[in-house]
């Protein structure tokens, strides 16, 4: 059974985002240039990665106001 991982409110519009667009972490790592390591950090909030935000709200098209919670 997996692992249940708690995330950040930015985090979770992240997962809702990769739904919608039927895609993995893994694809979306690779597209903004990072690992799935590092990426899940910043779901979860154990990493800052500000800027990293900023590219994956883009690249997502979130709402930005999300990256600031």
């Amino acid at each position: 059974m997996a692992r249940k991982i708690k995330l950040t409110p930015f985090g979770k519009e992240v997962e809702k985002a990769l739904i919608d667009k039927d895609m993995d972490k893994g694809e979306l790592a690779k597209a903004v240039g990072i690992s799935q390591a590092y990426l899940t950090d910043i779901l979860k909030g154990t990493r800052n990665g500000t800027e990293r935000k900023k590219q994956i709200a883009e690249y997502l098209k979130i709402d930005l106001v999300v990256v600031g919670r």
